[in-house]
């Protein structure tokens, strides 16, 4: 019997090599007395392999440097781990070299509120109770157009409010805006609503469109965690599904007709 199984190793690919760093591995089905034991590909495994020592095929991470004698990484840009792996965070540093596209501009602590903004970089984002204010990636000075601003200045004195719902723990709420065409979900901070991310999706219809919603009023025990929220449009043919990913509103499904 055993726990973990890798994928197939098929002969003459990529995969086919003696060391298992790299490849997908998944827990094990149940032992059946008599039967091969098989791996649960529902069950996939976060945890990969990682060498203590580097080498040629197991180089250091971030331009971490591997000595020829010590087989020990020499990490650089605040990286950490046997191999560097580990990007440098809570330090208050807005570190250049993560601050990049690869790494999702983030760099170090760049785009939370620990950083600390120099001449050069600007940090992305300021915690203001609940929430994280600002900017969702944090580059350059010359980038600015390339910053997305997470809480716009929007008021709802600016709003025409089509249609409105509000969560059952009254800290959420998604409306329909005749003006954009569009919708948008707010959530409570005190006595202010914050925006939640861009428009969810725009509408064709804004005065016969409605908007519902659900949020799970359990996780706003985590003050650092904004609830999970699934917000359903619905128009006269269809209705739409959409839910927080953390950044961003995505369509969690096709569509379902409503005819």
């Amino acid at each position: 019997s055993v726990s973990f199984f890798s994928e197939p190793v098929l002969i003459d690919t990529l995969q086919d090599k003696s060391s298992p760093v790299g490849l997908a591995w998944f827990e094990a089905k149940q032992k059946i007395a008599g039967q091969h034991q098989q791996a649960d590909n529902t069950k996939p495994v976060n945890s990969i392999f990682i060498c203590s020592l580097c080498s040629a095929t197991d180089p250091c991470h971030f331009d971490g440097i591997c000595p020829n004698t010590s087989h020990t990484c020499n990490c650089t840009s605040g990286s950490s781990g046997t191999l560097c792996q580990v990007p440098p965070t809570s330090n208050g540093l807005c570190d250049t070299y993560f601050n990049k596209r690869e790494h999702g501009y983030d760099g170090g602590d760049c785009c939370i509120h620990t950083c600390i903004s120099t001449d050069e970089y600007t940090c992305g984002k300021d915690k203001t109770g609940l929430f994280n204010v600002g900017y969702d990636t944090c580059e350059i000075h010359s980038c600015k157009d390339c910053w997305r601003e997470s809480a716009p200045s929007l008021t709802f004195k600016q709003l025409i409010v089509a249609y409105i719902s509000l969560s059952a723990n009254g800290r959420v709420l998604a409306l329909i805006d005749s003006v954009s065409q569009s919708v948008h979900v707010y959530d409570s901070d005190g006595s202010n609503w914050v925006m939640r991310g861009a428009s969810v999706t725009n509408v064709l219809s804004p005065t016969t469109d409605s908007v519902s919603i659900s949020s799970n009023e359990l996780e706003m025990k985590n003050e650092d965690i904004l609830p999970q929220i699934t917000v359903a449009v619905k128009n006269n043919a269809s209705i739409a599904v959409y839910v927080w990913n953390g950044i961003l509103w995505e369509e969690s499904s096709s569509g379902i007709s409503t005819q």
